[in-house]
């Protein structure tokens, strides 16, 4: 009985290690968040997250003062690259933001904004198939 219990436990273990853990990697002004359990406070707003989507690793880059004047946030979502797309822009301009440009090659995407505080945001995004793999860098102005 005590061996079947064990065996038990040893299968389960795989399934129950994959839950999401948060992991935080910190090399001087550079932190790393992979599986962050909230979004990181470097993104400029939350309404540049698609609801379906889940952050897997977010970068940042903080200053002596601790602003972060530039940030990666790296995403997954099953909305069609169409759909991103237009997801974006209407952020961006719903935040008066101007499109700098906006391309597709293939299964890559991006699109380059400004706010009017000179802030830029770069938005990739690569077609996998069967999910969407959207890299977003942002940096503030003077840094």
């Amino acid at each position: 009985m005590n061996k079947s219990l064990v065996l038990f436990f040893i299968l389960l273990l795989p399934i129950v290690s994959e839950e999401i853990k948060e992991e935080v990697f910190q090399f001087e002004n550079l932190r790393v968040i992979k599986k962050p359990s909230t979004p990181p406070r470097s993104v400029i707003s939350h309404d540049f997250i698609p609801s379906d989507s889940i952050v897997t690793k977010s970068v940042e880059l903080t200053n002596l003062a601790s602003v972060i004047p530039e940030s990666a946030l790296f995403l997954e979502s099953s909305q069609s690259t169409e759909e991103l797309m237009k997801f974006y822009e209407s952020v961006m301009q719903a935040r008066d933001w101007r499109i700098l440009q906006k391309d597709s090659k293939g299964n890559k995407s991006v699109i380059l904004g400004e706010s009017t505080t000179k802030k830029v945001m770069t938005v990739l995004i690569r077609d996998n198939k069967e999910s969407r793999t959207i890299k977003i860098f942002y940096r503030k102005p003077g840094f």
